[in-house]
């Protein structure tokens, strides 16, 4: 079901704080003047920056296509893209990371190929995107550079951290999904037919696990640990689920009660 018109058009924008995030994009394109004429309003508002994270064969690309999927049809802008790739030069960069050819391919120049390849898709998908009020769904971020480079390939974290700081802008996820799963499940799930780092021993891909879950223990807010147990469908619904959570968190921050009802429309809750 597509929202009612109603919803981009009613908003009472003046009951929102300048703290707020603007996940909802026509309320500000609705409402030029109040923007115009307010610069700190302008710059508060922004798009909602969704990642999935995870071990090899955990399910992040088909559970942030899925998501995706289901916010486009409930009408709301979203753009969906993953990393390494999601530019031409990204996807060209994809290609040298992944191929298995690539043998003497060393830990350092692995990591900055991937920043290299973050620098342009933030430059040219992810941030204009959020200036333009969308949801940004993006299979992977910066957190894989820390769980693959840093504490599966051993190079030091407060490195691949400033550098990161520096090629995203500072940017960050509001939600960081990461999917856990047995290192070896994962695995068999990615299929016979293994790329360059898809290849390496058991004990790196064991490192990449408990360095995502390390991550998540600093980090509670932003990223939700999924174990990936049941069915897809189950998995999906508490992603969905958690979405909401965060979403009616922001709606506490100033958004007018109509806005509540759209999150209430788009995830099927009665009781918002």
């Amino acid at each position: 079901m597509r929202l009612p018109k109603k919803y981009f058009f009613d908003a009472d924008i003046r009951g929102l704080h300048t703290d707020s995030r603007g996940f909802i994009a026509e309320n500000i394109r609705d409402h030029p003047r109040v923007i115009r004429e307010n610069p700190r309003l302008r710059k508060s508002f922004r798009g909602l920056f969704i990642t999935f994270e995870g071990p090899e064969g955990c399910g992040k690309t088909t559970h942030s296509k899925l998501l995706f999927k289901f916010l486009k049809a409930k009408g709301l802008k979203a753009l969906y893209t993953r990393e390494p790739g999601g530019t031409v030069i990204g996807e060209k960069i994809r290609e040298i990371l992944l191929d298995s050819a690539n043998k003497t391919l060393g830990a350092v120049s692995e990591m900055l190929l991937y920043m290299a390849a973050r620098e342009r898709i933030v430059g040219e998908k992810i941030s204009p995107a959020l200036r333009n009020g969308s949801f940004v769904i993006c299979d992977r971020f910066l957190d894989s550079s820390l769980a693959y480079q840093g504490y599966g390939g051993g190079l030091d974290l407060s490195l691949i951290k400033r550098i990161g700081e520096l090629v995203t802008k500072g940017i960050k996820p509001d939600i960081t999904f990461v999917l856990d799963i047995d290192v070896k499940e994962g695995l068999k799930r990615s299929g016979a037919f293994k790329d360059r780092i898809e290849k390496r021993p058991l004990a790196y891909h064991e490192r990449v696990r408990k360095g995502y879950l390390a991550i998540a223990k600093k980090e509670p807010d932003r990223i939700k640990v999924i174990s990936v147990r049941g069915g897809i469908q189950e998995t999906q619904a508490l992603i969905r689920e958690t979405v909401k959570r965060h979403l009616k968190n922001f709606l506490k921050r100033g958004f007018s009660r109509i806005d509540t009802r759209m999150v209430a429309d788009i995830f099927g809750d009665k009781s918002a």
